[in-house]
């Protein structure tokens, strides 16, 4: 089962050596590994073939929210492999200068500091099309772009099945509302529906729930189970921006 919330690492090169992408899904991730690498504890990345021990290499992190990546110079101080604790791939730590800048932007970002961030919305995605799912994402992030013109982060975490977003809502991290597919493979999803519902940590989350066939049963039962609106298939991106705009209370 893939985890929503694990980070996203992407290696590349450019003309002044190796950087490394690294996308958190919150803050909080982010800086856990920055008092991490502050503590002169080695990152564990899981990269294999990208460079040896000894090279500099450019950290740029981000999270939604953040409203420029925190660009760090590092050095790969290790590889190691499956025999690690972590696993294969490279031990990161920093140099001076990614020390430097790191101790100064820790307490900005646990300070809320507006020049580095912006409020940030965060809506589940739960849709079984895959293709759906990311014609779906692209058109949120593009309305959002449009209507809030950079006032306003979104993230769209998406989970293809029921337990997907089972496993993601039963844990701790923050979510402002749900888009549900009520027709999920495998799963009824109203059923989903009621056990957010149940669920005191998550029970006032608007839930914009989606449909594709004219089943009115299913329909009724998603209404019943708690969806705070119900839209049909295929989906105008238009009416999906005005319910979440709706139940959140944003201001367009």
């Amino acid at each position: 089962m893939p985890d929503l919330t694990e980070k996203r690492i992407q290696p590349r090169r450019d003309d002044h050596g190796l950087a490394i992408a690294i996308y958190y899904f919150d803050a909080d991730e982010l800086l856990h590994d920055c008092r991490q690498l502050l503590s002169d504890q080695p990152l564990h990345l899981p990269l294999q073939g990208v460079g040896a021990a000894g090279v500099a290499v450019t950290l740029r992190c981000s999270f939604p929210g953040l409203r420029a990546p925190l660009v760090v110079s590092a050095e790969l101080a290790e590889v190691v492999g499956r025999r690690h604790r972590d696993g294969a791939g490279l031990l990161v730590t920093l140099d001076d200068r990614g020390r430097e800048a790191l101790a100064e932007l820790i307490p900005r970002l646990e300070a809320g500091d507006a020049e580095l961030l912006i409020e940030t919305v965060r809506v589940l995605l739960i849709e079984d099309n895959t293709h759906t799912a990311t014609l779906i994402e692209d058109g949120l992030h593009l309305a959002m772009q449009r209507m809030f013109q950079g006032r306003l982060g979104f993230h769209i975490p998406i989970a293809t099945t029921a337990a997907d977003a089972s496993a993601f809502l039963s844990g701790d991290k923050p979510i402002d509302a749900l888009i549900a597919d009520i027709y999920l493979a495998g799963s009824h999803g109203a059923a989903l529906l009621e056990q957010v519902r149940a669920n005191p940590k998550r029970a006032e989350i608007p839930i914009i729930a989606t449909a594709g066939g004219s089943d009115e049963g299913v329909r009724r039962a998603a209404v019943a189970a708690g969806a705070t609106a119900l839209l049909q298939k295929p989906l105008s991106m238009r009416d999906l921006m005005s319910a979440l705009c709706d139940a959140l209370n944003l201001t367009r």
